[in-house]
């Protein structure tokens, strides 16, 4: 399944290595993942999630206030399969939905899962021993043509072409984007005077629309998950000291989660 970054050969497993025909190797890191992110194709020297944003997405989601999202889509893969799948769970974080999507299906479910920060991989593999788990980029997918029945798009880019590269003819792609209302609460505190609801875009470029499920509810937060929150999203870097100093003051919030769950074929 997976492809060499560099010559887009075959990789194959050898003791606590990947290797190609061409030589070019790639170890397994002790806690399991292994790294295909090639320099060239870093954005920085530690892209993505750092560790501060990891360890809040972490805390926060253990929590499970995102658990009716992960429920929901579950639900809908356990209603249209009855066969082993191969999910590839692009933006995987620290696995936090693909490895409960795998322990709820009701066949054998093999992940691969990709992220380009090296700290959200790292959690993910030490959690599930039994699947793989990448450091690289989702523009440039180390696997193989036409090689997964299902795709999880959680929150993260648009990789339009890699995508459609990947997929199997018959699969589905699975996006997941904030609705109009999604943290509505939260960012009426951090932004005044600005318009607060998300503009919800049902188009994907080289895809149909097949379904679309919206999941909606409230949540009650601490002061520290509060500030979890806000620190795994990308609000983090987008607010002024100053407005940030505006969360200090609060010691519980009831926050609206909004999610648009669309189905995507090609």
């Amino acid at each position: 399944m997976l492809l060499c970054p560099k010559c887009k050969k075959p990789l194959e497993k050898r003791l606590n290595t990947f290797r190609c025909e061409d030589g070019h190797s790639y170890d397994i890191a002790k806690e399991g993942y292994v790294n295909l992110l090639l320099p060239n194709k870093k954005n920085s020297l530690l892209p993505g999630d750092n560790k501060e944003m990891v360890s809040a997405r972490e805390q926060f989601l253990n929590k499970d206030y995102y658990a009716p999202l992960k429920d929901e889509i579950s639900n809908y893969i356990n209603s249209h399969y009855n066969k082993e799948l191969s999910l590839l769970d692009a933006g995987c974080g620290t696995g936090y939905y693909s490895i409960h999507i795998k322990e709820k299906y009701q066949y054998v479910m093999r992940i691969l899962g990709i992220d380009i920060s090296k700290f959200a991989v790292q959690k993910a593999a030490k959690k599930d021993k039994d699947d793989l788990f990448c450091v690289s980029s989702m523009f440039d997918l180390p696997t193989e043509d036409k090689c997964f029945d299902v795709i999880l798009n959680i929150f993260s880019p648009k990789a339009n072409e890699s995508f459609k590269r990947v997929l199997k003819d018959d699969g589905i792609l699975i996006q997941v984007m904030p609705g109009e209302n999604h943290l509505i609460e939260l960012k009426e505190i951090l932004y005044k005077d600005r318009v607060y609801k998300n503009d919800v875009e049902y188009e994907y470029e080289g895809f149909n629309l097949k379904d679309k499920m919206e999941v909606s509810y409230s949540i009650k937060v601490n002061k520290d998950d509060l500030m979890h929150l806000f620190t795994m999203t990308p609000y983090l870097y987008k607010t002024k000291i100053e407005d940030i100093k505006a969360l200090d003051d609060i010691n519980d919030l009831d926050i609206t989660i909004d999610f648009i769950v669309a189905i995507w074929g090609k």
